[in-house]
């Protein structure tokens, strides 16, 4: 019986990926490049990679060897192909090993290097275009000054449509659309005054659909859409294509594949799913820190930014969609901004986006008025309160009554209503505002000890239940009395804050 030369000549292994002598680029990560940056994917092999990647991504993603001769050819192919390429470092030799699922000799940091600086360069190349299509000319030439705003709608998903039909998210096809991203009114096509504006791209792929940017002309009919989208009557797109290929599931039409042709904005939409984004992010369900991880959120930004491309304070290279998953709310006309993006809930742990529980509760805090509140507006609140409520489900803690009441801080009544039912009697307002005081001052203290301990050295791990326990910490004693003297000073800071507002309280 005849050896199968693989993966070299005189080797008698099976073909496949698993026995190729080149490690294999993670496929989920070559698939996320192809459908969220076409202008990447583009860059490197282009007709025999794409066709490779077709052969070559089932077998990796399913972790399985070829099943049909096509794919056993695509595996020896490879071994040869990556041979004679694996020494290309630029962006056109990194995609094209991409495509063939092959890490180049520089390994696989670097290509994630290379690919990241391309991500950058789009993203400056499209706030370069912005900077020429927001400021609008007025009639005589002359730079008017208007900043026209970015708005955000998903514009499909697998429900059901309102007419009994699927369209699905991973059977589009964008190539046509892309060359002429209109946006219309209501999918009229008969008029040039029924275009109200284009699409940003790229398209962004959603784990159910589809979202895009849009931007509205400057003319009158444009100028009406942004006034009801603003005024929140006007959050319904939906998109026109011509179906390539369907089939039915019970009563339900379902379209594999199909053609963007143009998105409009509607008063009703096809899919209920089809509406504006608001800023208030998707649920990122991150992994739970301990519940005694201290919180540090200067810090835990710094980190976080690292983790997503930045290098110190440049954050050029920064994956902003990864970035997005440690926080609650993003201002929609910020996303490549950092200062867009608020109430940060996580930090790193081993590598690994983590949700800190203090944080969580600090969110919460922040979000009902607890110091000076965040800058979250008020359609968007809802949107944040119901992610923090998924948060402290996680935590198998009940909601703070602010989180409950879609984020907005309850007034006076609504408090003292809810005082007299837990505790038999009604709060004056004066008392109530003592206790948010008291509560506060006491988070501070909480706060205040915890980064003070954590700038001692040799005290991480290690718990302190009163001054003077520093005798296993490799403290000299002038440290310990140092280190007993600032968590004295900050206890005993807030403590008479506490006590003060206690002796003002009147029960």
């Amino acid at each position: 019986m005849p050896i199968t030369d693989f993966p070299t000549p005189g080797d008698d292994k099976q073909p496949s990926l698993n026995n190729s002598q080149w490690d294999v680029f993670p496929v989920g990560e070559a698939e996320q490049l192809r459908q969220e940056w076409p202008g990447i994917w583009d860059e490197g092999g282009n007709i025999r990679g794409n066709r490779q990647y077709a052969l070559l991504a089932p077998m990796a993603r399913e972790r399985r060897g070829p099943r049909t001769p096509a794919e056993e050819e695509a595996v020896r192919l490879r071994e040869a192909w990556v041979a004679r390429h694996r020494g290309d470092f630029r962006l056109p030799g990194v995609v094209a090993q991409i495509k063939w699922l092959a890490i180049g000799e520089r390994g696989l940091e670097h290509m994630r290097d290379v690919i990241n600086e391309a991500k950058a360069r789009q993203r400056q190349e499209r706030r370069t275009m912005l900077a020429d299509l927001v400021t609008v000319k007025n009639g005589e030439g002359e730079y008017a000054g208007e900043r026209l705003p970015i708005y955000t709608f998903r514009i499909t998903s697998s429900a059901v449509d309102r007419q009994n039909e699927i369209v699905d998210p991973s059977g589009w096809d964008f190539a046509a659309y892309e060359k002429n991203p209109i946006i219309l009114d209501n999918h009229r096509y008969e008029s040039i005054q029924d275009i109200l504006g284009r699409a940003l791209l790229p398209l962004r792929r959603l784990p159910d659909g589809w979202e895009v940017d849009i931007l509205l002309s400057s003319c009158e009919k444009a100028r009406t859409a942004r006034t009801l989208i603003d005024e929140g009557m006007l959050n319904a797109v939906s998109v026109g294509f011509r179906s390539l290929e369907r089939d039915r599931e019970g009563t339900v039409l379902v379209h594999r594949r199909q053609e963007l042709l143009e998105i409009s904005l509607v008063s009703i939409p096809a899919n209920p799913e089809a509406i504006r984004v608001r800023a208030a992010l998707p649920f990122a369900d991150l992994p739970l820190a301990d519940m005694t991880m201290a919180w540090d959120g200067r810090a835990a930004r710094q980190r976080v930014q690292e983790l997503c491309g930045a290098a110190g304070a440049d954050l050029s290279g920064m994956d902003y969609d990864r970035y997005a998953r440690a926080f609650l709310y993003v201002d929609p006309q910020m996303r490549e901004q950092d200062g867009g993006y608020k109430l940060l809930i996580a930090d790193v742990v081993d590598g690994e986006l983590v949700a800190v529980p203090r944080a969580i509760y600090a969110a919460a805090g922040a979000l009902a008025g607890a110091r000076d509140g965040v800058d979250v507006p008020a359609e968007d609140r809802p949107g944040v309160a119901a992610l923090l409520r998924q948060y402290y489900d996680k935590l198998d803690m009940p909601a703070p009554a602010s989180v409950e009441a879609d984020g907005y801080m309850i007034n006076d009544q609504e408090e003292e209503d809810m005082q007299a039912l837990k505790a038999g009697r009604v709060l004056s307002k004066q008392n109530a505002e003592l206790i948010r005081a008291i509560r506060e001052h006491a988070m501070q203290m909480v706060e205040a000890v915890d980064q003070l301990l954590a700038q001692l050295p040799g005290v991480d791990d290690q718990v302190v239940e009163k001054p003077g326990q520093y005798d296993q910490m490799g403290m000299d004693e002038d440290m310990k009395a140092a280190a007993d003297d600032s968590v004295q000073t900050a206890m005993m800071q807030r403590m008479a804050a506490i006590a003060a507002a206690l002796a003002a309280y009147k029960g």
